[in-house]
């Protein structure tokens, strides 16, 4: 049983076409607080109140908000293995995840 941060990493195996995987994360964040804040979730809260035995604090209804760490290796996974997913839909936001113009700091770190 895992409880706290974790993340998960998968590979698509080439020969058979499943998704295998390869590195799990616990106890690293790899962003994942940023992404959950994106989306509505304040996972740093939710992790601090879980540690001081109270309520993690409601998610927070947002339009699905997608993250990019890397435009060109997605849009090259993307062309390469087209039957995985689609592309988000018009109306989604697509942010940077170093970069964005109401908060230029982490870039220039």
């Amino acid at each position: 049983q895992l409880e706290g941060w974790a993340a998960m990493e998968y590979k698509r195996d080439a020969l058979t076409g499943q998704f295998v995987m390869i590195e799990p994360s616990a106890g690293r964040p790899e962003m994942l607080g940023e992404i959950a804040a994106l989306n509505g979730v304040n996972l740093v809260l939710a992790a601090y109140r879980w540690l001081i035995g109270e309520e993690p604090p409601p998610p927070q209804v947002r339009p699905c908000t997608l993250w990019r760490r890397d435009w060109l290796a997605d849009a090259a996974a993307a062309r390469a293995q087209p039957d995985i997913g689609r592309w988000p839909p018009a109306a989604a936001p697509v942010v940077d995840g170093f970069w964005r113009r109401d908060d230029p700091l982490p870039e220039t770190v």
